[in-house]
């Protein structure tokens, strides 16, 4: 069995980057990596790359981005090809937000039952829920909004800046850390008929 590796970068100037895209490898039994693909995304900064081994896809983060891009793994090459791609969800007006970041998303993980592929927005705040139908992401049917933190009374509350989401093993429990709070905090993920739903628990 081959093993291929796909490796994400920052490329833009604004974070001064020296990447120039996805690089694909296939690693052989010696452990020698041989360069196999570089593909560029649909934004700057295709920095986090989460697979999907049941459909054979490759969902791609931007860091300062507002897309997610869907790529196709060729299972016998190894290499990307880009399907569509879809937005993390809407912007968030934080007075303190710096807009050359948008919503920079900086983190996603398949729900436990794959219906879904959840974003940790860290400018907007929240961690957005995206359906997955046949190849494609639909848009963002939920957000669950990760409040900043308040220290004064009718003070405008921080930006809480959620970063890496990962489901525990054989849980629906979503740890993340609240960078604002500085704690690790959880979302619980619910699957229901009238649609998935993470709720902060």
């Amino acid at each position: 069995m081959t093993t291929y590796a796909y490796v994400g970068c920052r490329t833009s100037v604004w974070r001064g980057a020296r990447g120039k895209g996805i690089e694909v490898f296939c690693i052989d039994k010696s452990g020698t990596w041989q360069f196999l693909q570089r593909v560029k995304s649909v934004q700057d900064n295709p920095s986090w790359l989460t697979p999907d081994p049941v459909r054979n896809l490759m969902y791609v983060l931007h860091g300062d981005g507002d897309r997610v891009a869907v790529f196709a793994r060729d299972t016998t090459t190894g290499l990307l090809t880009l399907l569509n791609d879809q937005t993390t969800g809407p912007h968030h007006l934080h007075p303190d937000l710096d807009p050359k970041r948008r919503n920079n998303p900086v983190s996603s993980a398949l729900t436990p039952d794959g219906s879904a592929l959840l974003i940790a927005n860290h400018e907007s705040g929240n961690i957005a829920t995206l359906p997955i139908h046949q190849n494609a992401l639909l848009a963002p049917s939920h957000l669950a909004e990760i409040r900043g933190h308040v220290t004064e009374p009718e003070q405008i509350p921080s930006l809480s800046r959620p970063h890496e989401i990962v489901f525990a093993p054989e849980s629906p429990f979503l740890p993340f850390p609240h960078k604002a709070a500085q704690r690790v905090m959880a979302l619980i993920w619910f699957a229901c008929t009238s649609g998935n739903t993470p709720r902060q628990s």
